[in-house]
């Protein structure tokens, strides 16, 4: 069976390099300087993109392999979080923690993830990635939006449940 979605590593390196290229961090002094600033809430965050009531699943499948994500979401979350780690280490990043805005910070430069990027040379595809980093960033996401304007987690909880029922 021809497998449609990223190897895990290769959808953690191309995150990563999207992440950086997208970052919302301008140094004046040093424009090929990017911070990657990724919400300590990722997991939940993914888990409410895929499971809005939308085609955002089926458009992420390129993405992410969702028969695996959706048998055992908190499986496909540790190979996630140790194919991050591992990803890190072989690019000898460091990650550090913003206590301010809950989020891991890591440091990259413009040509490191351009030399990435330049792996992945589908247009598609990286539009595809940039979509999904797009609102991996998204304020939608954030504790004060939660908190204030929609709780997002309840839904997500239930359509996890459709999903599982359907199975």
């Amino acid at each position: 069976m021809e497998k449609n979605s990223l190897d895990i590593n290769d959808f953690t390196l191309l995150l990563l390099a999207t992440l950086a290229i997208n970052s919302r961090i301008i140094y004046l002094e040093d424009k090929n300087k990017k911070t990657i600033t990724l919400s300590i809430q990722y997991k939940q965050i993914i888990e409410n993109i895929l499971c809005t009531e939308n085609d955002w699943k089926e458009e992420f499948s390129v993405l992410i392999d969702m028969e695996e994500y959706f048998k055992d979401h908190f499986a496909w979350e540790r190979k996630f979080a140790l194919s991050f780690k591992q990803t890190l280490n072989q690019l000898n990043k460091s990650l550090e923690y913003d206590f301010e805005n809950d989020a891991f910070l890591i440091n990259f430069t413009n040509d490191e993830a351009n030399e990435i990027l330049a792996k992945y040379p589908d247009e598609k595809l990286r539009n595809i990635m940039t979509h999904f980093v797009y609102l991996l960033m998204d304020d939608t996401y954030t504790r004060y939006y939660q908190e204030n304007v929609y709780d997002h987690f309840a839904p997500t909880v239930e359509r996890m449940h459709r999903v599982f029922a359907k199975k």
